[in-house]
Formats: structure tokens, sequence, C-alpha cells
């Protein structure tokens, strides 16, 4: 990728990526600077990205890995994917959704977390999790399930 396009990438999509990880992290400001950490990383491979369409994909993955790291790592109370549960009127259900994605967080295997992340939070489809993921729409649907069984068995679930 030549410099004009690296800056036209920034331009476009730093807001979306930076949006991104503030749904993630529920930090705007650890957030932008999760985002610029993307996107300085995105210039460190300029040499090695030759299509736009590509880096994208790089710049969606490598966000949602270290915004999944960030969380893994956090040593604060609470620090958990948060999937919307604040749109529930219930504190005892948004408590209750906190602590299982909390658990999910740490149980799932890097690309089912990432997957799992990908469709849930960001709304991405199938096909547009493979994109990102580098992967067939089968493993994306393999990875999702193993997900969701996780999830009900976190849950009790038989």
């Amino acid at each position: 990728m030549d410099t004009k396009s690296l800056e036209n990438t920034y331009r476009r999509f730093f807001p979306i990526i930076a949006a991104k990880c503030a749904r993630m992290l529920r930090d705007p400001a650890e957030a932008q600077d999760l985002a610029q950490e993307t996107f300085t990383r995105l210039w460190a491979m300029r040499g090695t990205l030759r299509d736009d369409d590509k880096a994208l994909g790089w710049v969606y993955q490598t966000a949602t890995r270290l915004a999944v790291d960030r969380i893994r790592h956090r040593n604060v109370a609470g620090a958990a994917l948060v999937f919307d549960v604040e749109e529930s009127d219930n504190p005892s259900e948004r408590a209750e959704a906190r602590q299982l994605l909390k658990r999910l967080s740490m149980d799932l295997e890097a690309r089912e977390l990432e997957a799992l992340v990908l469709s849930r939070i960001d709304g991405l489809t199938h096909a547009q999790i493979g994109t990102v993921l580098g992967t067939s729409d089968r493993t994306v649907r393999r990875l999702l399930e193993r997900a969701d069984q996780a999830a009900k068995k976190a849950l009790g679930a038989p």
C-alpha cells in the first residue's frame, strides 16, 4: 500500500474502528488509543499489504483482537464484553448477562470470541466475518456454534 492509500484508509475508517472499539470497551478514551494503535500497526505493515480491501479486513480483525486482548487483561471489576445488555430494564438481567459475557471472554478460543464479537456486537454476516477472519462461511458457522455451546454450558442448559 502506498502512503496515499493509507491516508485514505485512515480518514475513512478511523471513526468506524474507534466506534467499534468503544462499543466493545465502553471507554471512549481507551477506544481512541486502541484505534490509533491499530492504524499504527497498519502503517508498520504497509509494505506487505497490496490490496486496499485486504487492508480493511486486516484493520477490522486487528482492532477486534486488540480489544479482546484488552478485555481479557483488564483487572477492573466488571470488565466484560457488553452485547448491548444495557437495553434491558431489569438490573439483575444486565448483571447476569455481563457475568456470562465475562466468562465467555475468558473461556472461548480467540477465533471463537472474535467471531462472536463480529456477529453479536458488530452485526456482521457470516460471509463478512469470513472475510475479516480470512476463513470460510462454514468455519464461521462452526466458530459461532462452539461459542453458542459455551454460552449454553455457562448458563447450565443441556
